[in-house]
């Protein structure tokens, strides 16, 4: 596997599901479990920090998580006219979007990926 340092985290997170040491179903279909756990349980993971947990998070339809890492952060930077903006600042302003935050944040990021007709 050529995942470079992410490889050991890979095949431990793997050899934990083989093994039934993990159960990651319940993230992707049990609606009754919060953002909060969600997230908790995945950085419990191996090698899963915020960053793997909120675009993990955004794949199994759970938008609340805003995606903060070194594109997305001068992106938004750029467009709200700044130099530099704290995530603490991009996170209060998407706050008000609830648990359609992240998608919010990211919608806004890429909106000039699509050409206007």
């Amino acid at each position: 596997m050529r995942a470079g340092y992410r490889g050991p985290y890979l095949r431990a997170v793997a050899a934990g599901v083989a093994e039934g040491a993990i159960d990651l179903e319940p993230l992707a279909h049990d609606r009754e479990l919060s953002d909060e756990d969600v997230e908790e349980r995945l950085l419990a993971l191996p090698g899963v920090g915020p960053y793997a947990a909120a675009h993990t998070m955004m794949l199994l339809g759970r938008h609340s998580r805003l995606i903060l890492d070194s594109w997305t952060r001068p992106t938004y930077a750029r467009i709200a006219g700044k130099k530099k903006v704290a995530d603490a600042t991009i996170v209060r302003r998407f706050r008000r979007y609830g648990p359609y935050a992240g998608l919010a944040f990211w919608l806004l990021l890429t909106q000039g990926w699509v050409e206007e007709s």
